[in-house]
Parts: structure tokens; sequence; C-alpha cells
């Protein structure tokens, strides 16, 4: 009780890279622990992080997650996604059956710092890395459209449906009701990472201070 443990070395054992950049996420559904790093793929874990296997079958193979907000679950489970950054074509994507088979988003160029997921819709809302460029799809990554909105100093992205998006940078939240032709503000609160959402309600942290405009 209360015990961590440090399952470094054993992921480090499976993929035999040493220690970068990483992103994880648990399956609700199964409890399996998912694990992409920087040029490895995804690697899956079923017995606590004893031991990992690469699961993904090559279609998350280049590049990797530039930060922790870059796996996701659905918090119904047996669904995830991964956005990495990089240039090779296929380094991002995701799998609805609890991680067992993997399908490549379209790539970009140069891809993705984080986004969110919608499942039910399909949507993706995406950050570039290196680039202004937000972008949406409604296919699950397999195409996308940028939108005229620029990344700027946004720090959160967020979907709840296929029209109905947020974003977040120092001066507050802004919400999109048409998939993110028009935004307008709607709270003050300088959000960053990727929204939570379940059933409707959104779970967003919040920085403690703003940045004066």
């Amino acid at each position: 009780k209360g015990k961590w443990v440090n399952f470094t070395d054993a992921f480090t054992k499976a993929s035999g890279k040493g220690n970068f950049r990483l992103a994880l996420a648990v399956d609700p559904a199964t409890g399996n622990l998912f694990v992409s790093r920087w040029f490895t793929g995804v690697w899956m874990s079923s017995d606590r992080a004893h031991t990992f296997a690469r699961v993904d079958g090559d279609k998350i193979s280049g590049g990797g997650p530039f930060s922790c907000y870059a796996m996701l679950a659905s918090p119904d489970g047996g669904r995830l996604a991964v956005l990495n950054m990089n240039n090779k074509p296929g380094p991002s994507g995701y799998s609805l059956d609890g991680g067992k088979t993997w399908e490549s988003f379209g790539s970009v160029g140069r891809n993705w710092d984080y986004g969110a997921v919608d499942w039910d819709s399909k949507t993706v809302l995406a950050f570039r890395h290196e680039d202004n460029g937000v972008h949406r799809s409604g296919d699950l990554g397999k195409t996308w459209s940028q939108l005229e909105l620029k990344r700027g100093e946004l720090s959160g992205a967020g979907v709840f449906s296929a029209n109905e998006l947020v974003i977040s940078g120092w001066t507050g939240i802004q919400r999109s009701d048409d998939g993110g032709k028009t935004w307008a503000k709607v709270a003050p609160l300088p959000c960053t990472g990727t929204v939570q959402v379940y059933r409707g309600i959104g779970y967003w942290p919040c920085n403690r201070w703003t940045k004066e405009k």
C-alpha cells in the first residue's frame, strides 16, 4: 500500500532503448498499461509493468511523443490514440480494440505535440510540433483540415463532439460550436494539456497564474 515502483528497467530491457521522452495511458477496461517512446512504437504491459511487448505492428513506427499529453485512452476503455512528432508518415495512430491492432494517422509533415479525440464522432483536434498549425480531422486522423486558428501560445485542446471544440492559452478558454470556424471566449482560465471528457463533462488542469496581455 502506497509503494511506488520504477518500471524503467523493465521497459528498457524490452524496448532496447534508454530513457527519453515517453507518454503512457491505462486502458480502463483492462488495466493494461501502454507506453509510447521515442522511435520505439507502442508497448503494452498486462502484468503491472513487470514485462512489456510491442503491440503496434509497426503502424506507430517513427518519431515519438513530445509531451506527457500525447497518449490518450477512452474513459470507457478499449480505444487508445497516440500523437507523435517527426516528419515520417505514420508516426501517430489509434486502436479501437484495446491495443491489439493499430491504424496510422495521415501525416501532415511535421506532426503533433498532442491533441484530443472524441471517439463517438471520430473527431480529432491536434497541435503541430514546431509549427503554427492547428488541425481537425473528422475520420480519426485519416485526413486533416488546417484551421485558420494559429497555434501561437495555445496550451490546451479538447473535443466534446464533431463541432464542439475548446482551446486554451494564457488569456483563457475559447469554444467553437462550428468545428473550429469561429471561436468565443468562455472563461478566463489558462488551462493546459488535453481536456478529459466523460459523458459530456470536461475536466482540465489550470495554471495558477495568468500572463498579462
